[in-house]
């Protein structure tokens, strides 16, 4: 069967995609990003990551969050 839609259909992804991924953005990315903070620190710690390394991903975090993706890209 071929058809010509595409996907997401633009009624759906204003309606329900756009609002999901507002949510989304509040509740989880905080989160993800407190937990890749700890798992930086974490692997500097164990000496698994140069703290120089740390240091430079754990700014590129700061900046993403001040800044939004646009900034950091």
């Amino acid at each position: 069967m071929i058809t010509n839609s595409t996907f997401p259909h633009p009624v759906y992804a204003r309606r329900v995609l756009a609002p999901n991924f507002e949510q989304t953005k509040m509740y989880l990315v905080p989160a993800m990003l407190a937990a890749t903070r700890a798992h930086i620190v974490m692997l500097v710690r164990q000496n698994i990551l140069e703290r120089a390394t740390g240091q430079l991903l754990l700014n590129g975090l700061r900046m993403f969050e001040t800044e939004g993706v646009q900034g950091v890209v």
